[in-house]
């Protein structure tokens, strides 16, 4: 699923989340790492759980 995003949204998801061995960061924490505002990295995070959502809703 995570290849139907679009290329910072994996990372960002990766990241927070603590997946594939990663540890779980911060929004402050991944917007430092991708040099953007902590607000930013919320924003994109929210947009990618609505894609999610609509990608498993379709899928049932």
């Amino acid at each position: 699923m995570l290849n139907k995003l679009n290329p910072v949204e994996p990372q960002i998801f990766t990241l927070r989340y603590g997946l594939e061995g990663e540890q779980e960061h911060t929004l402050r924490e991944i917007g430092e790492q991708l040099k953007m505002s902590g607000e930013r990295v919320r924003k994109i995070e929210k947009e990618i759980i609505i894609k999610l959502r609509r990608f498993y809703d379709k899928e049932r």
